[in-house]
């Protein structure tokens, strides 16, 4: 994934993960991303109430330290039977040249370090082997109880790319929290979601310590598409910008659909009785999704703590529509229209017109700054408030109108010398429905 404006946004990319974290590596040897957090050994007994330091590193796979890593780490304290201990001062930092230092950091004085473990943890990487509080070498697992709960799209084309290309995908197992999870090996499939082609090599694979690399893939066709992986359990996850084939291609061509899983209103599947006839014999859909809401949070986020969202694909008149299963994703805003990174799944489908975001996280101060969600050929929701509140009367996102999408096909419903309808909506290079444009 580049950190261009029309990167691809999988469940987890280096934009939501703050930055670049997998550098330019990641167009040239998978081998040489990040994959886990190291603290190293203490220098000297921690004593309880009393300030100590702990220094850690982010290392590839092959266990060199990642010097353009740049990703937020948090240090974190548990007993040896997972009992979380509290910790004071400066626990989440970024690293420099791979490295990490931890300064200031105490436990509380009515905890005992003997039965302390130290670990930490960063966004898509595996966290580090448990640190004994009282000094000594490092345990060989993590002390954190985790779970394999969904996939991640690290590495993923954006953008144009040339006719016949080979491409690159790599997925990883993550928990809720956006931990790496290296156990468990499932078998991971690269599945198409949006396009007109076929996708040619290997897509089936099994992922090696929570990643799984696709490095022989090629599309058969010369139309935008975009890619969802899955695996039996966990949720999936799918690039966000197209790909275009081509280098030429600019945009969504001329009468494009979006189909497959996440289609704005997968109609030709619909049977006639889930259609409604008018007095002229006319065979109307249902009312369709026309835009995506962020439901108001209840309460202000914290810095680098997890918070969840939901996001309602809505009709015109304000009802969720419970056939909705497009794929949305969430994004962060300044009110002046300036991105914020966000950590954490942001893309996902919904189900029954409800999307939820599991353990997103800012990590900065959220006054000023806005939620929004989109979802092809829909109108972006609104700005909701990090703070808490009611949703602002406008959209933090910049849109300009580029393209035509076909919202609406043919039902396979019509009859001879019956009047057909066709709804046609202006979308931007992204496919939101540019609900202000009148051209």
């Amino acid at each position: 994934v580049s950190s261009a404006p029309t990167e691809s946004a999988g469940a987890l990319s280096l934009k939501d993960a703050g930055g670049s974290f997998l550098g330019n590596a990641a167009q040239q040897n998978c081998d040489a991303l990040p994959t886990d957090v190291v603290l190293l050994p203490l220098n000297a007994p921690v004593e309880a109430g009393k300030p100590f330091v702990v220094n850690g590193e982010i290392r590839s796979k092959t266990g060199e330290v990642v010097a353009d890593a740049s990703v937020p780490v948090t240090l974190k304290a548990v007993t040896k039977d997972k009992k979380p201990v509290p910790l004071s001062g400066t626990t989440t930092v970024w690293p420099f040249d791979g490295v990490v230092q931890f300064e200031d950091v105490t436990i509380p004085e009515d905890i005992n370090p003997e039965d302390v473990l130290l670990t930490a943890t960063a966004p898509g990487l595996a966290p580090s082997p448990g640190i004994p509080a009282s000094g000594g070498a490092a345990l060989d697992e993590c002390p954190l109880e985790m779970k394999a709960t969904q996939l991640a799209i690290t590495v993923a084309p954006s953008g144009g790319v040339p006719i016949g290309a080979t491409l690159v995908f790599e997925i990883r197992v993550l928990d809720d929290e956006n931990n790496l999870i290296t156990t468990g090996n499932p078998l991971v499939t690269l599945q198409l979601a949006t396009g007109f082609g076929k996708l040619l090599g290997t897509v089936q694979v099994e992922a090696e310590n929570g990643v799984a690399l696709f490095n022989d893939i090629k599309y058969d066709g010369d139309s935008p598409f975009t890619v969802r992986v899955v695996s039996k359990g966990l949720r999936s996850a799918t690039t966000g910008g197209a790909i275009r084939p081509g280098s030429a291609y600019s945009g969504l061509s001329g009468g494009s659909t979006l189909e497959g899983e996440g289609s704005v209103a997968d109609a030709d599947e619909l049977d006639v009785d889930d259609t409604m006839e008018d007095e002229s014999g006319v065979h109307i859909l249902p009312p369709p999704p026309t835009c995506v809401r962020v439901v108001p949070l209840e309460e202000s986020v914290q810095i680098a703590q997890p918070f969840i969202v939901e996001v309602q694909i809505c009709s015109a008149n304000g009802n969720v529509v419970k056939d909705a299963k497009a794929p949305v994703t969430l994004k962060c805003f300044k009110e002046d229209g300036t991105p914020v990174n966000l950590t954490g799944n942001c893309k996902v489908s919904a189900s029954a017109g409800v999307a939820k975001f599991y353990g997103m996280a800012v990590m900065e101060a959220p006054e000023g700054l806005l939620l929004t969600a989109t979802s092809p050929g829909l109108a972006p929701s609104p700005g909701v408030p990090l703070t808490g509140g009611d949703a602002v009367d406008f959209c933090p996102m910049k849109l300009v109108a580029s393209a035509l999408h076909i919202g609406a096909p043919l039902t396979g419903n019509e009859k001879v010398g019956q009047p057909i309808v066709f709804e046609v909506k202006i979308v931007d290079d992204e496919g939101n429905l540019v609900s202000d444009a009148e051209p």
